[in-house]
C-alpha cells in the first residue's frame, strides 16, 4: 500500500509510523533532518521525505491518504494567536489536499483527517 502521511513526526504520527512497515510512505515534512532524527528507529527504508504538497499535481500514486498535520496543540500556551495558528495549520494542510484529491484522475480511495478543513468540497 502506497500512503501518504503528514504530521508524522507528531505525538500520533510517530506511533502509527511503527506500525506501517509494510506500506511505502511518502512523508510530508516542514524539516526533513528533523523528521529523519525523530523517526530513525521507524523508518525501514520505506519513507520518502518530502517538503511540501506544491511537489504534487495530483495524487494518482496514493492508496491512502492520513491527514495528522497542524500547529501542535500541547507546547504552548492557547492565546488568540495561537489558536489561530492551530487552525489555519490544519485548514491549509486539508484544503490543499482535497484540492490534489479533485484533481486526481484516480483518487485515493481512503482519506483519514486528524485536522479539520474549513472547506471539504
Amino acid at each position: 500500500m502506497n500512503l501518504l502521511v503528514t504530521g508524522g513526526t507528531g505525538f500520533i504520527g510517530k506511533e502509527l509510523l511503527k506500525h506501517l512497515t509494510t506500506c511505502s510512505i511518502t512523508l510530508l515534512t516542514r524539516d526533513e533532518q528533523t523528521a529523519r532524527q525523530t523517526l530513525h528507529h521507524t523508518d525501514c527504508g520505506n519513507i520518502r521525505y518530502v517538503n511540501s504538497l506544491s511537489d504534487f499535481d495530483d495524487l494518482n500514486e496514493f492508496d491512502a491518504i492520513i491527514n495528522l498535520a497542524g500547529e501542535p496543540i500541547a507546547d504552548k500556551r492557547w492565546s488568540e494567536a495561537q489558536k489561530k495558528r492551530i487552525c489555519e495549520s490544519r485548514w491549509k494542510t486539508t484544503e490543499t489536499l482535497v484540492e490534489l484529491i479533485h484533481a486526481s484522475n484516480e483518487p485515493p480511495t481512503v482519506f483519514i483527517s486528524g485536522s479539520v478543513g474549513r472547506l471539504l468540497r
